[in-house]
């Protein structure tokens, strides 16, 4: 609920100030006080700027008897005087008077809306002049058993500004102005009183006495006859006489049985018999209190006390009650030491699991449910309170009878009764979670205390300087360690600033990280030499922040790994030399052998078309064959050296997948043919038909896998299964398994396999050929995809099968069945659209889509090859675009004609692409400001950052794709025309 100056309070918070406002009101007699205590909580609980009380006067307009202001807005009672005579219709709104008269409050949200007010003109100029902007108007009644009583008004103005007055506001208001009227009401009687008994004592004694005369006093005989009565002044007697009628006249059957017996429990049992009913009174829903007293064992004595008010109140502070968290109640400690709670709102069940009824008479069951731990002191503190009447106030446990188990806290504030009793007005709330959240605390600061035992401890055992600097550098504390010994003379450090215990090279470095440290609230960490001894020592230290303006320094003798590094750097830089050597000897020998191969191989392939003998055919095809087997020797050991090298590098791009199944198969499918071998496979229908990754290296494993499956299989059947697969290690994957009924591979042989140049056994290079190399490059490729490889073969498993994998083979199977893995990244649609886009374009005309959807476009791009390639994939689409050679030409091309999009490379000499871009985005001059995509071989993230730092919409990596200008016209939000332009 917002309250006041667009403060938000809880609502529960303002029901708690409701209450306790409610508890002074009542327990306070003077209307000065109680009036100022209204107006003073009021405006704290609504936080509006001005609170007062306006009073009717019976012989003048009115008086204002309290206020409560802001210090930045004017005083009512300081302009006019305190309790001085002011004219209604300067406070009032004079159209609502009578309401107000009637009961009824009113709003005014903004004083300025001429359009929506019209005001008199003195009420306008007063609310000027008291710089009011809003105010609500609530009446302030004090009901007396006949009719209500205007007693006057509760204005509550807002002045810094209009202020739309919400429901609950302004019932929370009508809650106050009700309270306070109630209390008016009860001190005005004794007010009244005092100042009567001054005039007119005896007078005044009468009025009390007629005054405290209950709405109906009846003598009833034992069989419900009315033997005498005495009415209230207020109820018209005419209207109800009722002496010599029996009460069957007067009251209905249900209320005439319940009195009866009433009467009847009274005279036998000589005990007060109170109870509470409900009955239409002048056409009304009235509520009386009865109390039957028995007179002697014939009559009977019949108060009736007309508490619809007081029910009504009753209901309010129920309601009220609702929105309280815990529970409002009323403790009453009887001069017996029993006890009971006279009124306990519905809260209790949360609290205590009880209900209001089950512990009106007696309050055991209460203490029953406290925890016996808690019991005694909780007995204690009542005590404690009722002897010397302070605030009780307590925090224990309540165990409820399924054994859960909560911590409550109460206050409440007692008095002494005329019996010596004593009656507590307090409410009890839950604070398990505050008490939870104070176990976590003590325990944290146990294991805070702890680990700072344990931390000197360390300190004691570490081999490390510990040093405690200010920001300038000087050295403030020395930390007892077992590295001390380097410091030298530590009383010498603890005098000297840090330029003169340092280097000034060092002490510089360590300066500049204590303000890094301290500025940035981060740990730096750095290595730096002293010559300590005659020696070169390195120090690894680290800077810590510990407060506003100092630090800690631990700082490490590393010299033994130092020394280290340099050795391991100088290995690695000669590893690294050799590794070059390598790779550059294999690209070279790769090249200088794939030349004459090629001759041989495609005159080889030319020679086999030409009319040959059988024999001749038989020479030929075996050159072919043996030029197949080097290349694919030379490609394994090239692909191995980039492996070793880490520079394999994995496209990721869609692909079908059922195009790299048929392709491998239509490869092998001749030396399938040659082993008289079947070649089989199926894909799942939960595989989906394109994903994304490295079509070619998916290829090369299939190639490998299979066509090892052929080579070891005579007469029988390779069969390849694609399927999905989902486990808990693992995001979603697609399972490759190559099933063949070749040798298979024996237990003791399986460990040899995915090892570079390993195969299972010596005699099977020397049967079937191959450099040991194709299961160690797949086992690679694989892992590169996120997947693992696995082979199942003769009972057992070798590879890295996933956990739980059960054997699929047994000692007799025959064959053996490898399997792989691969990580299926997601694809949204806006992927699976654009390269659908990019699959098709790759086979159909697109010219019509620059027709469709023309586009103006410029090409800004210093590379004669590279313009040559981004016009041609446009071309494709149908687009002629410009051609800028740099970021000087573009700004020209811009300035003269409107294009809709610019291909900006980065590096360009006179000017770059983000120089040029920045001038485009900057220039206002511009009419169609155009979209911009970065075409550059700068792929960094920091580059792609830089980029669209300046304003440029996308980024596509050289060399360039049809599938990224695809892309790239996606973002322009002509999906859905492009890919409709494409199907048509």
């Amino acid at each position: 609920m917002s309250l006041g100056n667009n403060v938000d309070i809880c609502f529960g918070e303002a029901l708690d100030s409701l209450t306790e406002l409610s508890w002074q009101l009542h327990e306070s007699i003077n209307l000065v006080e109680m009036s100022n205590i209204a107006v003073r909580k009021t405006r704290d609980i609504l936080g509006c700027d001005r609170v007062l009380i306006y009073q009717f006067l019976p012989q003048e307009d009115g008086a204002v008897i309290a206020e409560s202001v802001d210090l930045a807005w004017s005083s009512i009672l300081e302009n006019f005087g305190k309790g001085g005579s002011v004219t209604s219709d300067r406070l009032i709104w004079r159209k609502h008077v009578e309401a107000h008269l009637m009961g009824a409050f009113s709003t005014i949200e903004d004083t300025e809306d001429t359009q929506a007010l019209t005001l008199e003109p003195e009420y306008a100029d007063w609310l000027s002049e008291m710089q009011v902007r809003a105010n609500l108007v609530m009446p302030i009644t004090t009901r007396s058993p006949s009719s209500p009583n205007l007693f006057g008004l509760l204005i509550l103005h807002q002045c810094d500004r209009p202020r739309h007055w919400q429901t609950q506001e302004i019932s929370l208001v009508k809650n106050i102005a009700t309270q306070l009227g109630m209390a008016i009401r009860n001190a005005d009687i004794s007010t009244r009183n005092q100042i009567e008994s001054a005039l007119q004592e005896s007078e005044a004694r009468q009025r009390a006495i007629l005054e405290a005369i209950p709405d109906l006093l009846l003598r009833v005989g034992r069989d419900g006859s009315c033997l005498d009565s005495m009415i209230s002044p207020s109820i018209d007697a005419n209207q109800f006489v009722v002496i010599g009628q029996h009460l069957s006249e007067l009251l209905s059957p249900e209320c005439l049985e319940r009195q009866l017996q009433a009467i009847e429990r009274a005279i036998a049992t000589n005990q007060l018999q109170v109870y509470r009913q409900q009955l239409i009174k002048f056409g009304k829903l009235a509520s009386e209190e009865v109390r039957i007293s028995a007179i002697n064992d014939r009559e009977a004595l019949v108060i009736v006390r007309d508490i619809t008010s007081e029910v009504d109140s009753e209901q309010r502070l129920e309601q009220i009650s609702y929105n309280v968290p815990g529970f409002i109640y009323q403790y009453h400690l009887r001069t017996d030491g029993s006890s009971h709670f006279p009124y306990a709102s519905h809260g209790i069940r949360d609290i205590y699991d009880l209900s209001p009824q089950e512990v009106s008479q007696d309050a055991a069951k209460v203490f029953d449910r406290i925890h016996p731990e808690d019991l005694d002191y909780v007995r204690q503190s009542v005590i404690n309170s009722a002897q010397n009447l302070t605030v009780w106030g307590c925090e224990y446990r309540v165990r409820f009878d399924d054994g859960r188990t909560i911590w409550v806290a109460g206050n409440a504030t007692p008095q002494r009764e005329p019996d010596g009793s004593i009656l507590w007005h307090g409410y009890i709330k839950e604070i398990t979670q505050r008490k939870q959240a104070e176990i976590v605390l003590k325990e944290e600061q146990t294991k805070l205390q702890e680990a700072y035992s344990e931390q000197n401890a360390l300190f004691a055992a570490m081999k490390d300087v510990v040093l405690i600097r200010n920001s300038e550098g000087k050295c403030l504390k020395i930390v007892p360690t077992n590295g001390n010994n380097l410091l030298g003379n530590p009383e010498a450090i603890l005098r000297q600033s840090i330029y003169e215990e340092l280097p000034p090279s060092v002490a510089k470095t360590i300066v500049e990280a204590i303000d890094h440290s301290l500025s940035t609230q981060q740990i730096i960490s750095f290595d730096y030499p002293l010559a300590i001894n005659g020696r070169d020592v390195w120090f690894s230290a680290i800077i810590s922040p510990i407060a506003e303006d100092k630090v800690i320094q631990v700082a490490r003798d590393i010299t033994e790994r130092k020394q280290a590094e340099i050795a391991l750097a100088e290995a690695k830089e000669a590893a690294e030399a050799l590794t070059k050597a390598k790779s550059d000897f294999l690209a070279n020998m790769s090249h200088e052998i794939r030349t004459p191969m090629n001759g041989v191989i495609g005159m080889a392939e030319l020679l086999a078309s030409t009319p040959l003998t059988e024999d001749q055919l038989d020479y030929v095809q075996t050159i072919q064959d043996s030029g197949n087997i080097l290349l694919a020797v030379i490609n394994d050991i090239l692909d191995f050296s980039k492996i070793e090298a880490g520079k394999l590098e994995l496209e990721e791009r869609p692909f079908l997948l059922k195009d790299a199944v048929k392709s491998a198969f239509n490869i092998l499918s001749t030396e399938a043919a040659n082993q008289a071998n079947i070649l089989k496979y199926a894909i799942a229908t939960d595989v989906p038909a394109m994903i994304v990754g490295d079509q070619a290296r998916v290829h090369q494993i299939l190639i490998n896998l299979i066509g090892n499956a052929i080579k070891f299989t005579q007469k029988g059947e390779v069969e390849l299964l694609v399927k999905g697969l989902r486990s808990p290690q693992s995001s979603n994957q697609i399972l490759f398994s190559i099933r063949d009924t070749g040798i298979g591979i024996s237990s003791d042989r399986l460990s040899r396999l995915f090892q570079p140049f390993s195969q299972a056994d010596a005699s099977i290079s020397r049967k079937y050929g191959g450099t040991g190399l194709g299961l160690a490059i797949c086992k690679y490729l694989v892992k590169f995809m996120g997947g693992k490889i696995w082979v199942d073969s003769k009972g057992s498993i070798a590879g890295e099968p996933p956990i739980g994998w059960q054997c699929a083979t047994t000692p007799e199977t025959s064959g053996a069945i490898f399997y792989f893995t691969i990580d299926l990244p997601n694809m949204n649609s806006e992927a699976i659209a654009t390269a659908n886009i990019a699959l098709d374009a790759a086979n159909q005309n697109l010219s019509c889509m620059a027709e469709l959807f023309p586009l103006k476009i410029l090409i800004v791009e210093d590379n004669e090859v590279n313009q040559k390639i981004a016009s041609l994939y446009l071309k494709r689409f149908g687009y002629i675009a410009d051609i800028a050679n740099n970021g000087v030409e573009a700004l020209e091309m811009v300035y003269q004609q409107n294009y809709d999009l610019l291909f900006m490379d980065m590096q360009m000499p006179e000017m770059d692409g983000l120089t040029a871009t920045r001038l485009i985005r900057q220039d206002g001059n511009i009419s169609l400001q155009p979209q911009i995509v970065a075409m550059t071989a700068n792929v960094m993230p920091e580059d792609i950052q830089n980029c669209l730092a300046v304003g440029m919409n996308d980024h596509i990596s050289k060399p360039i794709r049809v599938e990224e200008i695809a892309r790239t016209l996606n973002r322009l939000q002509i999906k859905n025309q492009v890919a409709t332009a494409i199907k048509s």
